[in-house]
């Protein structure tokens, strides 16, 4: 008991005594993280273009993935009830499959209107930084 109290107390004083030191240097890809996070995806002209691509596509991006939600959970009631045939659970594994590849075309449509807007050079990290951006507040809308 004494030896893993006293372990216990010794890596406690090594986390002490090297916090001031990881907070003072932080690790560099940590600042290059943080550096990237505070520039803009796009600038200014771009990035009301996209918002205006965006908001066309807002409710079939939306619709889709309340569909594939629903068809989910379709399926998860008839793998719990009582007197599901395989027939039923074949069919609704096929309408999830559907709606799932109907979400994936919504995402392909965006994505193509979109990539009109950006530089080709731009492309893959302005359209992660805005997918990032917009699936978190597309949920909350």
């Amino acid at each position: 008991m004494r030896r893993s109290v006293s372990l216990v107390a010794l890596g406690l004083a090594i986390v002490v005594a090297a916090g001031p030191w990881l907070m003072v240097n932080p690790p560099e890809a940590f600042a290059q993280q943080s550096r990237a996070r505070r520039q803009p995806c796009l600038t200014e002209a771009q990035r009301r273009q996209a918002e205006a691509i965006f908001d066309r596509h807002r409710v079939p991006l939306r619709n889709a993935r309340f569909r594939v939600a629903d068809e989910s959970r379709a399926l998860r009631r008839l793998l719990i009830a009582e007197g599901t045939t395989r027939a039923q659970l074949d069919a609704q594994a096929a309408r999830l499959a559907e709606a799932r590849n109907a979400a994936q075309r919504a995402r392909i449509d965006f994505l193509w209107e979109l990539r009109a807007v950006l530089p080709a050079d731009q492309r893959e990290r302005a359209i992660r930084c805005l997918m990032q951006q917009w699936t978190g507040r597309m949920r909350r809308r």
